[in-house]
C-alpha cells in the first residue's frame, strides 16, 4: 500500500537532513549579529570579548561535527539504494523541514506560505518517488 511504502523511510537520510540543518543552526549562532548582540551588550570588557570568540570557535567545531555527520550518514544512504536520487530528495526534504523547525523554535523566524507551498512540492515529489521506487522493486 502507499501508506506502507511511505512509512519505509531511510533514516540514515533522515538523518542527514538533520545533521546538515543543524549545520545550519550553529553558522547562524555563531556569525549572525542578532544572536551575538545580546552577549555583546552585556559583557563590555575584554574578557566578554574573549568569551565571544570562544563561543563562536566551540559553534565552528559544531558546524564541522554536523558536516562530518551529515555525510556519514548521506554515504550510507547511498550505498541503500539503488539510486541516488531517493537518498537525496529524504536528505534535502529533512534538511528543509528541521531548518525551518529549527528556525521557528530557536530564532523564532516564521515561514511564508509560498514556504510551505514549496515544502509540499517537495514532499510530494518525495511521496511519488518512493512509491515508484518501491514499485520497480517489485517488478
Amino acid at each position: 500500500t502507499l501508506y506502507s511504502n511511505v512509512m519505509e523511510f531511510d533514516k540514515n537520510a533522515i538523518f542527514a537532513g538533520i545533521f546538515a540543518a543543524s549545520a545550519s543552526v550553529f553558522s547562524k549562532l555563531a556569525l549572525e549579529d542578532e544572536a551575538n548582540t545580546f552577549i555583546r551588550y552585556i559583557c563590555t570588557n575584554s574578557l566578554c570579548q574573549k568569551f565571544i570568540v570562544v563561543y563562536q570557535v566551540i559553534c565552528f567545531v559544531f558546524v564541522i561535527l554536523s558536516n562530518i555527520g551529515m555525510w556519514i550518514m548521506f554515504t550510507r544512504s547511498l550505498q541503500s539504494h539503488s539510486t541516488t536520487v531517493q537518498a537525496t530528495v529524504t536528505n534535502s526534504a529533512c534538511n528543509f523541514l528541521f531548518s525551518s523547525i529549527f528556525g521557528w523554535l530557536i530564532f523564532g523566524e516564521t515561514l511564508s506560505l509560498m514556504w510551505w507551498l514549496g515544502f509540499s512540492l517537495i514532499l510530494c515529489g518525495f511521496i511519488i518517488m518512493s512509491t515508484s521506487e518501491e514499485h520497480d522493486k517489485n517488478q
